[in-house]
């Protein structure tokens, strides 16, 4: 099997080095995470490389380093990606294909147009398809970046742990019983490897991004990581509002009242 390759050309006069090397390592960041989000455990199982360098345009090719997710053996990360930006390029509605990560990479990868870049060119040769990456693919991720939270919390076992890139975990969700990937930094590192071990359901309070049925999905920003070894403990009215997006204002103020809080 030939590799797979993205074809990342930079549009413009000119671009300093450091600013290739930025944007070289964004759309490479890019591709590991849409890698992970079709892998086990939110882990890439592909290498990237640079693999040929021309005048103006740099091709980025994998290396298989491990076997394919499960499900998806003909993956072709780089058509996902060329998809996924075209999606942004088109509106303001969050591409299937990109997560929280992949949309910060997004908005990362528009501030280096300018000072003779005007933008990108992104081509998967194995599908033919291509597109261009401008301002606009930028400005409507960080719209999506800026509206995906409400304050809320999630509870349920915490499962795989990932320092793959950024720092992550994965919290299966009592309520919706799907997958919650929550980004963490280093100050709750010791925090998250002991409740790992310990195998017991914990909450999770943060920033909550859910999907278009309302299903929390991701979390950022976490300012608490408590196990739940009592079977007694009961959900607080942040946690309530983390499942039901559509409770704020009074609501919560009454619910907080009348349990007590």
């Amino acid at each position: 099997m030939s590799p797979v390759r993205l074809v990342l050309t930079v549009k413009g006069d000119s671009i300093q080095p450091r600013r290739f090397a930025d944007a070289v390592r964004l759309f490479q960041q890019l591709l590991d995470d849409v890698d992970a989000a079709y892998s086990p455990d939110d882990q890439p199982t592909m290498r990237w490389q640079i693999g040929e360098l021309m005048s103006g345009s740099a091709v980025v090719s994998f290396v298989e380093a491990g076997r394919r997710p499960d499900g998806h053996p003909d993956l072709d990360v780089p058509l996902l990606c060329v998809r996924g930006v075209r999606e942004l390029e088109d509106a303001i509605s969050e591409p299937a294909i990109f997560g929280l990560d992949a949309l910060g990479r997004i908005q990362r990868i528009g501030r280096i147009i300018g000072d003779g870049v005007s933008g990108f060119g992104l081509e998967s040769p194995n599908s033919g398809e291509r597109v261009d990456f401008t301002p606009t693919a930028a400005g409507h991720a960080q719209r999506l970046l800026a509206r995906s939270y409400t304050l809320g919390a999630v509870e349920g076992r915490l499962e795989a742990v990932n320092t793959h890139g950024s720092m992550r975990f994965t919290v299966w969700d009592d309520v919706s019983g799907y997958s919650v990937r929550c980004r963490f930094d280093e100050t709750l590192f010791d925090e998250v490897v002991k409740a790992l071990r310990m195998r017991t359901k914990v909450l999770v309070t943060g920033r909550v991004r859910r999907d278009a049925d309302g299903r929390p999905r991701e979390m950022s920003e976490i300012t608490e990581l408590r196990p739940l070894g009592a079977a007694s403990q009961r959900r607080g009215v942040l946690a309530l509002e983390g499942v039901y997006a559509a409770m704020e204002g009074h609501s919560l103020d009454y619910l907080a009242e009348i349990r007590g809080e």
